[in-house]
């Protein structure tokens, strides 16, 4: 799976591993962007307070889907 994932944020779009679309993957993604985006809303809300650093971490990737 890193493997895919390394394949992917490089950009190479002609890539066979890319080409294989599934419910796997799609749900690997997801979880990757709501993981990143839950940890990069945790450290915006820490700046304040641990509790809407909480918040934020679950706020954040509403946002984004």
């Amino acid at each position: 799976m890193i493997k895919h994932f390394k394949t992917l944020l490089r950009g190479e779009v002609d890539a066979l591993s890319l080409e294989k679309p599934g419910w796997r993957w799609f749900a690997s993604y997801c979880l990757a962007i709501a993981v990143g985006s839950s940890v990069y809303g945790a450290t915006i809300g820490l700046w304040r307070a641990p509790l809407q650093s909480v918040f934020t971490a679950i706020k954040f990737p509403l946002l984004i889907f």
